[in-house]
């Protein structure tokens, strides 16, 4: 089945930022309405496992809120891991958080810090 916007849909390097401006990203427009965009090799594979190796003293058993009396608890179907990690914990880790603010044309003031995950299957 063709979607009506698939025609809309476009892929492009970008570069309006100086931190990318030598080194445009590849954007991609995967879905129109609403809009949803995917940026290609942004974070390295070094990079990754650099997050990985921080990130694993950090693990902890992930926790959801309780429906019922509003506190945080494990819950028996949710067997992932997850930690956090700042920027503070690695200079590359400064780099990554202007890179992808750059990227996306935002601010970080407010943003979140790094989430890791490992599930477990």
């Amino acid at each position: 089945k063709l979607y009506k916007y698939n025609h809309l849909l476009k892929c492009r390097y970008i570069n309006y930022h100086p931190l990318i401006y030598l080194m445009p990203v590849k954007e991609e427009l995967v879905n129109y309405d609403p809009p949803i965009w995917l940026y290609h090799d942004v974070i390295t594979e070094k990079e990754v496992e650099m997050m990985k190796t921080l990130a694993l003293p950090k693990l902890k058993r992930a926790i959801v809120r309780s429906p019922v009396t509003g506190e945080f608890v494990t819950a028996d179907y949710r067997i992932s891991k997850s930690g956090w990690l700042s920027d503070s914990d690695h200079p590359q880790l400064v780099f990554l958080t202007k890179y992808v603010s750059a990227i996306a044309n935002v601010s970080m003031e407010t943003a979140e810090e790094w989430q890791v995950t490992k599930n477990f299957i």
